[in-house]
């Protein structure tokens, strides 16, 4: 990996450091592929006033990469692996107020006896260390799921950083369905109708309230319509918002190539008042249904809060007929 650093504007930048992973005291009988790869890295900061303010994170696949130098240089720190898991899709790191750090990764199995969930990794030595917290959302697994897919998208996590009642909790948010028990044996997987799982932590990541299914299809695991690719923000109220795509009212038509995602999609938003206790009735953000299928869509949509309160979502939209990211300003109505 290439770390660079911009220090003019936006018009001069500078590589800082290149990290490469090696890690020979992986165990030998964990066959994954990529153990050296650092695959979908997110990086964020300490903005804290603690000792580790400044320090720089960047998570990845099995890695956590941390710097206290600003960038230059790196030390690189192998995440906990199971052999009874297969995959370790990676969320976005973020830093509580007192600097601890907490992870979170959807770790897949292609065992029954090993329902998948969202695995929790937290430091607070600076990255120096990490441990194991809880696996969340096993008990919102579908048992349907009998080979588990590759084909889900990434977790997301936030962090209340406002002055609200709500400080300090943390929020994570990740799809789960079924894989479609009709399709053919021996052919590729056809996925099922997914939905955007919800569940949050009072006390920094060590227990965890949820899943709840926020996507508003029936708790029955008749899915019905899918939901995908969520991604979620606080802002400076303490309001939680999570945005996802969203095939309620469309054609259940069978995509065309695999993994055989129906083509179309909205864009959809659900904001919470109270951290994530409850929730306001999802609306539509886009104006025209999108064509392409979430899987041309690919692997991540964004969601920030600015100064103001006001949030925008980012999505990939291709009512132009090219497709583009498109975002937009929403702001919650007073009452």
């Amino acid at each position: 990996m290439l770390f660079f650093r911009c220090t003019e504007g936006l018009t001069k930048w500078e590589q800082l450091a290149t990290v490469q992973h090696d890690n020979p005291n992986r165990p030998k009988d964990l066959a994954l592929p990529w153990q050296h790869s650092a695959d979908r890295p997110w990086i964020t900061i300490d903005g804290t006033t603690g000792k580790n303010r400044g320090r720089l994170y960047c998570a990845s696949w099995l890695w956590l990469d941390t710097s206290a130098d600003q960038g230059r240089t790196f030390t690189s720190l192998p995440q906990p692996a199971r052999k009874e898991y297969m995959d370790y899709a990676p969320a976005n790191p973020v830093v509580l107020s007192d600097g601890r750090l907490v992870l979170a990764r959807r770790m897949w199995s292609d065992r029954l006896h090993n329902l998948p969930g969202i695995g929790v990794l937290l430091s607070d030595d600076g990255g120096q260390t990490l441990r194991e917290g809880p696996l969340v959302g096993t008990d919102r697994y579908d048992r349907r799921l009998k080979f588990g897919s590759s084909f889900r998208f990434l977790p997301q996590l936030a962090v209340d950083t406002s002055a609200s009642e709500y400080r300090d909790r943390v929020y994570a948010v990740w799809e789960d369905g079924q894989i479609d028990a009709n399709f053919p044996t021996g052919q590729p997987h056809r996925p099922g109708p997914g939905r955007i799982l919800f569940a949050f932590s009072k006390d920094k990541g060590e227990t965890w309230v949820g899943p709840m299914i926020l996507s508003e299809q029936p708790d029955d695991g008749e899915n019905g319509y899918g939901t995908y690719m969520p991604a979620i923000a606080v802002n400076k109220e303490g309001h939680v918002a999570v945005t996802w795509y969203d095939r309620r009212g469309l054609p259940a038509a069978p995509g065309s190539r695999p993994p055989f995602y129906a083509p179309g999609c909205n864009v959809r938003i659900r904001i919470s008042v109270d951290g994530g206790e409850t929730w306001q009735p999802s609306v539509q953000v886009n104006e025209k249904a999108i064509d392409a299928s979430v899987w041309d869509l690919r692997d991540t949509a964004g969601l920030a809060a600015d100064t103001s309160g006001m949030f925008h979502p980012v999505w990939i939209d291709d009512r132009t007929g090219t497709t583009q990211v498109w975002t937009g300003t929403i702001g919650i109505e007073k009452r």
